[in-house]
């Protein structure tokens, strides 16, 4: 069975589907990203992880900010509403988060929205 279990991909894996249809274009054999990978332990990718996080935390404040505030209340939550509203507060006064905000309206741009 396939690592997904959905019937598009066991049919594209055994050939059986459409050749038209877009998983048997992508999930063919010769073209099966995991074919011939070389297994990597788990603690190579805390790195890059970290790495991730911290980038997001001085780049995208606004994100987190908006992601604290979609928590239930509880008083947990409502010192990190406040945590991440300071946050936020503080990349915008540094610099960051306006980064941020013209790369992405950059994009935005590029893609004509």
């Amino acid at each position: 069975m396939a690592r997904d279990g959905s019937i598009e991909v066991m049919m594209a894996r055994s050939g059986t589907l459409n050749t038209d249809h877009h998983l048997s274009r992508t999930l063919t054999p010769e073209l099966d990203p995991t074919r011939n990978a070389k297994a990597e332990p788990l603690r190579r990718l805390w790195p890059a992880a970290i790495a991730g996080t911290l980038m997001l935390l001085l780049f995208n404040a606004q994100g987190l900010e908006k992601w604290v505030n979609r928590l239930p209340e509880s008083p947990v939550t409502n010192a990190l509403i406040v945590a991440g509203q300071q946050w936020k507060s503080l990349m915008d006064r540094l610099g960051p988060a306006r980064a941020f905000d013209a790369v992405r309206k950059a994009f935005q741009d590029f893609r004509g929205q």
